[in-house]
């Protein structure tokens, strides 16, 4: 309907990790859980922020230089489903 309407659009994001709801996806590093469970803890003071932090600084910078490795292109996978559903082409 936006394409008859000559109505711009574009899918965001495009990319995820580890999600076929997307037109690619990329793996999760494998230490990337102490993100995650950092991510989710409360932060609403510096007592809290101090608590709360990862103390194995090891797994913090592999998973963080991982995720930077592993959402290159080149190391994505296309999501072929998600795709096709849209009526796309990938080669």
């Amino acid at each position: 309907m936006l394409d008859s309407n000559n109505i711009g659009w574009h899918f965001w994001p495009y990319k995820k990790m580890d999600n076929s709801r997307c037109m690619v996806s990329f793996k999760q590093p494998e230490t990337y859980s102490v993100i995650a469970a950092y991510a989710d803890t409360t932060r609403e003071s510096f007592k809290n922020i101090q608590q709360y932090r990862p103390r194995d600084m090891d797994a913090v910078k592999k998973a963080l230089s991982d995720f930077l490795l592993n959402c290159r292109f080149e190391n994505c996978y296309l999501n072929e489903g998600y795709i096709k559903a849209l009526n796309f082409k990938t080669k």
